[in-house]
């Protein structure tokens, strides 16, 4: 079977975390070359939209300076970059590409998976497995900071903003059963209570150590795949040890193993057949010698090549 070709879709904007540095992470990846990275694979792959030439973050909406956080001027910038990517998906999916969304805070994955079921008419039937080492299950009440890379899953829930829990066209865009965490290792109790209430699947860092990665990642995405139309994949660059990815704005220690990860991509994340790609959070400004940068190549290629 001929491979799809992919689409890399940047997310530039980091005003959905409290710190900036993230916005620059698909800039920083264009220009490591990792195109021609991928290219060198085989792969059909081309970015949608040259993320060294695009305006980013709040410039985009010709604003000076970076508004203050849980500002109205701060959220009107996340919700333009997510409209924006939501369209992009959208757009890739139904032409027949696969999709890489590359960013970037996780407030993205709103934009992505919303792209995702619109794309597939797959709202509520659309399966994600979530590696992170945070649920991302806030809600603005509960967000001590009020960020939106706080706050997505909830969003994508139903709960909360209904522009950006609508963006899909239908709200809510996910249902629980759909969803599977893996790698949880800082969770809020307010996020304890969500993850009961809408009880996900949730494998923490300390189930990895019972279970193992591979029968995690095996029964997560079985999990998902139950009913769905779409599947999805975001993939959080703080789930994995801050010792192989150091560039990300809220490192826990401890943490998935890079190259245990990448070996599992290579079998289990073929038979998945994700539709759209996430990797987030990446902020250069904190990588260590080009280290997180070159773990996307890796993870790209172990997912695609």
């Amino acid at each position: 079977m001929k491979k799809k070709p992919i689409r890399l879709i940047p997310y530039l904007c980091g005003c959905g975390a409290f710190s900036a540095g993230a916005e620059a992470g698909a800039m920083a990846l264009a220009r490591a070359g990792l195109v021609e990275l991928l290219r060198g694979q085989g792969l059909d792959v081309a970015w949608w939209r040259d993320p060294e030439t695009a305006e980013y973050d709040y410039k985009a909406l010709g604003l000076k300076t970076r508004p203050a956080a849980a500002s109205s001027a701060r959220e009107d910038v996340v919700y333009f970059h997510l409209t924006q990517l939501a369209q992009d998906v959208e757009d890739a999916v139904r032409e027949g590409f696969r999709a890489v969304t590359i960013g970037g805070d996780h407030s993205m994955a709103i934009g992505s998976v919303a792209g995702l079921a619109k794309a597939r008419k797959a709202a509520g039937k659309t399966g994600v497995v979530w590696i992170d080492a945070h649920p991302d299950i806030h809600t603005m009440k509960t967000s001590r900071r009020k960020t939106f890379h706080a706050v997505p899953v909830s969003l994508l829930l139903g709960e909360g903003d209904k522009r950006f829990a609508a963006l899909a066209g239908i709200c809510p865009v996910l249902k629980p059963q759909h969803i599977a965490y893996v790698g949880l290792r800082s969770i809020d109790e307010p996020e304890l209570h969500q993850i009961a209430r809408y009880n996900i699947k949730t494998f923490t860092n300390g189930d990895l150590d019972q279970f193992g990665l591979k029968e995690a990642l095996s029964q997560s995405i079985s999990h998902i795949g139950k009913g769905a139309k779409a599947r999805f994949l975001s993939l959080d660059l703080d789930g994995i040890d801050p010792a192989f990815a150091p560039g990300v704005g809220t490192a826990v220690p401890g943490g998935i193993d890079a190259p245990e990860l990448l070996k599992l991509f290579k079998s289990l994340g073929r038979k998945a057949d994700f539709d759209v790609i996430e990797i987030t959070e990446y902020n250069p400004g904190l990588d260590q010698g080009g280290k997180t940068a070159d773990l996307v190549g890796d993870i790209l290629i172990a997912l695609l090549a």
